[in-house]
């Protein structure tokens, strides 16, 4: 029933809000974009509602204000960083990514060592965003996680920082157990060979 109002445009803070509060299961974005919709033709809005948020509309609202890039929310998503649900944790820290400052790292940093690998991947994405080739050594530290998906990650955020001293460590990835990871070993050795 909801879902044949996806055309957004025009609407009222109203009927997206009524979108946002329908019950959807099985669309992973449907949140996130009426989030976004709200943060940016409703300011202020969005972060109104966060208390009274959780599971799927918590994570589409905070997802929606980085969407957005709503720089005024920073302070607020930070609040979700230490959040008892790795997926608000992991959506918290894309969304500071897009909002946040290079300072907020010290914020971000313990969650390298967090239990999910998402949300340490999610650190790792942070790190090169916001410290650039001051990332470099977290990345290349991370390519010994015990997860594959972090490793993948840090070997697609070292693409354009990696020069031809980290070939030897990136042909190592090459024998992974993880599919991903050795097509992403593959893809970076050749970017850096193409330097």
């Amino acid at each position: 029933m909801c879902k044949e109002f996806l055309n957004l445009v025009g609407k009222s803070y109203t009927e997206l809000l009524s979108l946002f509060l329908c019950d959807i299961s099985e669309d992973d974005d449907y949140y996130d974009v009426i989030a976004c919709n709200i943060a940016i033709n409703f300011p202020g809005r969005l972060e109104m509602l966060l208390d009274d948020l959780s599971g799927q509309r918590l994570r589409g609202a905070i997802c929606g204000l980085g969407l957005a890039e709503i720089r005024g929310s920073a302070d607020r998503i930070k609040t979700y960083l230490t959040h008892g649900d790795e997926r608000i944790v992991n959506v918290a820290i894309v969304a500071l990514s897009r909002v946040g400052v290079p300072g907020d790292w010290s914020l971000i940093k313990p969650s390298l060592n967090h239990s999910s690998p998402y949300v340490r991947g999610a650190a790792l994405r942070f790190a090169r965003a916001m410290l650039g080739l001051g990332a470099k050594p977290i990345l290349v530290d991370a390519l010994k996680d015990k997860s594959g998906a972090v490793r993948w990650i840090a070997l697609d955020e070292l693409d354009g920082l990696a020069t031809n001293e980290l070939a030897g460590v990136v042909e190592q990835l090459l024998s992974d157990p993880d599919s991903e990871v050795r097509d992403a070993a593959e893809s970076l050795l050749a970017s850096i060979r193409s330097i």
